[in-house]
Formats: C-alpha cells, structure tokens, sequence
C-alpha cells in the first residue's frame, strides 16, 4: 500500500512538474509602410513596433532576444545600403547587415516593460523609399501552474491512477479483515 501510494505521488509530482515547464514564444510586429524619404523633401519618419498587440504581456512575459528589420529601396527598386541613420528609443543604431539589427541590453530591457520600440528612420543623404518594418522578438512565459491547466489526458491519467490507488487500499483492506 505505502509503495502504491509513493508510486502515484511520484507520477503525479512529475505530471505537475511536467505542465509549469515554461515555453519559447515568438512575439512578431510587422508594419508596411511605403513612405518617400528625402533630405529635400520629407527627410524623417518615426513610429513604434508594438508586440504587445500580439500577445506579449508585458510583466508576464519575457524578451531575451529580438531582430528589428527595416527594407530601404531607391527608386530603381535597388536595396539602400547608405544615407540613412536609424534611431531605436532614441538610440542611434548601427546595423550589422543591411537593415537589420540585434537589440543591445538597454532596448531589450526598455522592449520588456511595454513591448513597444519606437523608431525613427532619417535620409542623411539623397532619397529612398521606406517599405517595412519588423520586429521579431523570443521570449518566454513564466512556469505557473495557474496559466498551464492540464490537457484531457493528464487528467484521465490522474484520474486513473487515483482510481486504482483507491481499487487497491480497498482489497488490502478487505483481505486484511
């Protein structure tokens, strides 16, 4: 009977233990934009990515990385590889690839209490058009056995074992009479 009962704690323990797991999640903004940038015209536009119009929850959820991307074309549909300066939170940001950076520490920090990343795009230099922007974060929810409720059959599994925990204390009760 003892070793019944530790068996059916222990599957239980490792069924609970099973469903707090935290998971990867991947929170994504995409924002089409099509806007004419020139220094003699309209040399700067600015706006925000906002992941938590895509289920990020800030304060529950987390960011550890995140990829913004920015398409440039000229007006020969060629890709701008120069005269432009980003801003990301008022940051100045330098771009590794061709209109696409990594979030440093202190923009992951300021994505993780709102889930917004404002952006300001300025043409240092002739004209381009701004297609997209994107943003594309990873992150996690916290383990909490209040948000993951156990699927039909973690349940008909648990049932099942309290069932037969039951069917043999009552024989060994019986027999023991």
């Amino acid at each position: 009977m003892r070793k019944l009962i530790c068996s059916s704690a222990f599957v239980t323990g490792m069924l609970l233990l099973a469903c707090q797991q935290s998971k990867a999640i991947t929170f994504e903004d995409f924002d089409t934009l099509n806007r004419s940038l020139s220094v003699s015209g309209t040399p700067t536009f600015g706006s925000e990515l906002n992941i938590a119009e895509h289920n990020f929850v800030p304060g529950w959820s987390t960011i550890s990385s995140a990829t913004v991307t920015f398409v440039l074309y000229d007006d020969k549909q060629q890709m701008v590889t120069q005269g432009y300066a980003i801003e990301l939170d008022g940051q100045a940001t330098s771009f590794s690839v061709i209109g696409e950076a990594q979030l440093n520490l202190n923009l992951l920090s300021s994505l993780n209490e709102d889930g917004i990343l404002s952006y300001s795009v300025t043409a240092t230099s002739g004209s381009f058009w701004l297609q997209s922007a994107r943003l594309i974060a990873e992150g996690s929810e916290p383990e909490s056995p209040i948000r993951n409720v156990p699927d039909g059959g973690s349940t008909l599994l648990l049932g099942s074992l309290a069932l037969l925990a039951l069917i043999a204390a009552h024989r060994r009760i019986s027999h023991a009479s």
